[in-house]
């Protein structure tokens, strides 16, 4: 893990609320039986595409481009210490994430553009104080918005 970043990405309005609580909380939704929730974070140096969000549109839902995804939402990642961070090969035990779900997850993945390689996560909260920076994406580059 040595020199690469690890990044929360999320849409850029989801900020204020993780700054307001000084935490990036674990995913609790479409958990399973005995499943942990996970913070997850991504060594992707631009963007974890599996972080772009569906909308539902007059057509069904859809998944978003990222230029979509900047334009409806925003686009923001945390820059975390790599510290405690479980790769993706490991975590989808620890999680007790099941065989077949953790497929999909990969499957899915890549159809997004992800790279299971890059994933990374927490069982735990990533407080505040495991922050490096935080930036946003604003015409066409990453920028930085501040800095712990």
């Amino acid at each position: 893990m040595k020199n690469k970043k690890f990044y929360h990405y999320t849409p850029a309005f989801r900020i204020s609320e993780m700054l307001e609580s000084e935490e990036i909380k674990p995913a609790v939704i479409g958990l399973g039986k005995n499943e942990k929730p996970v913070t997850w974070i991504s060594s992707n140096p631009f963007w974890e595409n599996t972080a772009t969000k569906m909308m539902n549109t007059e057509k069904g839902l859809i998944q978003l481009t990222f230029n979509q995804q900047v334009q409806y939402f925003g686009c923001a990642r945390i820059e975390v210490k790599p510290e405690n961070l479980i790769p993706w090969t490991s975590l989808k035990h620890q999680a007790k994430i099941d065989k077949k779900k953790a497929k999909d997850l990969v499957e899915k993945g890549k159809k997004m553009g992800g790279n299971p390689n890059e994933w990374h996560g927490s069982l735990s909260p990533i407080n505040i104080n495991d922050w490096i920076k935080i930036e946003v994406y604003n015409n066409g580059v990453w920028m930085t918005i501040r800095k712990f």
